[in-house]
C-alpha cells in the first residue's frame, strides 16, 4: 500500500487526537473530580477508562478510513461509465 493511501486516515487521527486533548482539558478534568467524589478511587480508574476507550475508537476509525477511500478511489476509476 503506497503512502499516499495512507494520508487520510493520518490526518484524520491527528486532528481526531488533537481535539481529544483540547476535550480532555474541560471535560477530563470533570470526570476525575465527579466520579472521584462518587466513587472514590474507582471513580478515577473509570474516566480514565472512557477516556482510553474515546482514543481506541478514534484510532480504529482511522485505520478503516483509509482502506475504505482507497478502494472506493479504486472501484470509482474502474467504472465503465469513466473510460474516456
Amino acid at each position: 500500500m503506497p503512502a499516499r493511501v495512507l494520508v487520510p486516515g493520518a490526518v484524520f487521527t491527528i486532528v481526531c487526537l488533537i481535539g481529544l486533548r483540547l476535550a480532555s482539558t474541560l471535560v477530563l478534568t470533570r470526570w476525575l473530580t465527579s466520579y472521584s467524589q462518587s466513587y472514590g478511587a474507582l471513580g478515577i480508574v473509570m474516566a480514565i477508562f472512557f477516556w482510553l476507550i474515546i482514543g481506541g475508537t478514534i484510532l480504529v476509525l482511522a485505520a478503516a478510513l483509509s482502506p475504505a477511500l482507497a478502494e472506493r478511489r479504486h472501484l470509482i476509476a474502474a467504472r465503465p461509465d469513466r473510460a474516456s
